[in-house]
């Protein structure tokens, strides 16, 4: 089609730079001909006993329609998508029918090196704000289903945020199930991590490989009131200054609103990539329900699903990702 030969192959090899809770990579991909092709979720890369509704997988999902879309764009295709309502209960769970087509006009949201820069980072924040008129504009991007970016700057607050996401994390990591299945996308070792390509490396968590392994481990430290106290401070020094939290809020807790959730993430992400800032994600102020509760009486903000660090830092190491040959499936 048009002038790429393997089109398909072209645009997934490009959309599987988009982020995944736990870098798992939940999509597969059937390809049927030049225009077609049918998209399904991975049993397998889902994460059950700590993303218990299945919809932080879809969000990855739409994030990575989304980005199937953008990428089509910059080569003067138009992806349009047939979705289904998602599910775990076969291996291979059919989410969206896709089909290209040439575009009637250029409409390309982003630059296709955008996608590759675009990346979480666990590094220390340079000393840095990001300007209001960034802020600002990073919180009028829109969104079908509401989404709202709020920022928090308030050091007294970001410190409470802090404390509340360590005390959350030992809380996870000495529940059982999800211990388990945290271990399971652990990389310490280069080689693992480069042969296998997915989950939690130890250089993108900003960890050297025995320090990581020790806090996945060794979790009964946690209670431990002298031990816990040296890991949040050390947690602290090795996180930086933190200027700014970004929390999102809006419908999320169904499968429609966390697709289309995941399609306005990506928008913003890229976004502030263009801008060279970067966040990380704190995932368990929001998979646990209490830390949550506590979260949005905190701050009075409603349907919170998303809070990340955001703020400039050094250039972050990239996540290894699947080839498309393990991706696409015959």
């Amino acid at each position: 089609m048009n002038h790429l030969k393997n089109p398909w192959r072209t645009l997934i090899e490009a959309a599987a730079t988009s982020p995944s809770p736990h870098n798992a990579q939940p999509w597969k991909v059937r390809i049927i001909d030049e225009t077609q092709s049918e998209l399904f979720i991975d049993r397998k890369r889902a994460l059950p006993d700590e993303d218990t509704t299945g919809c932080f997988m879809i969000c990855a999902m739409g994030i990575f329609c989304e980005a199937l879309a953008g990428i089509a764009a910059t080569y003067g295709l138009e992806l349009s998508a047939e979705y289904f309502e998602p599910s775990f209960d076969n291996e291979l769970n059919l989410f969206a029918k896709l089909n290209l087509s040439k575009a009637n006009e250029a409409n390309a949201p982003f630059p296709r090196e955008l996608y590759s820069k675009r990346k979480t980072s666990r590094l220390p924040n340079v000393k840095k704000s990001v300007a209001d008129n960034l802020l600002n504009r990073f919180k009028t991007i829109k969104c079908a289903t509401g989404q709202q970016l709020s920022v928090v700057s308030d050091a007294e607050t970001i410190h409470w945020m802090m404390n509340l996401n360590l005390e959350t994390t030992f809380i996870d990591m000495n529940n059982g199930p999800y211990r388990k299945e945290f271990h399971n996308w652990v990389r310490t070792n280069p080689r693992e991590s480069a042969e296998r390509r997915d989950g939690l490396d130890a250089r993108c968590m900003n960890l050297r490989p025995i320090e990581f392994w020790m806090n996945a481990n060794f979790y009964w430290m946690y209670r431990i009131p002298v031990i816990s106290t040296f890991i949040k401070h050390w947690y602290r020094f090795r996180m930086g200054h933190i200027q700014h939290f970004g929390v999102i809020s809006g419908s999320f807790w169904d499968s429609q609103s966390a697709m289309a959730a995941g399609k306005y993430l990506l928008k913003l992400w890229m976004e502030m990539a263009r801008e060279d800032v970067h966040i990380h994600p704190f995932g368990n102020l929001v998979t646990n329900r209490e830390a949550r509760n506590a979260l949005e009486k905190k701050l009075g903000i409603e349907n919170i699903w998303l809070v990340f660090r955001m703020g400039y830092t050094k250039e972050p190491p990239g996540s290894y990702r699947l080839d498309v040959s393990e991706i696409i499936i015959d």
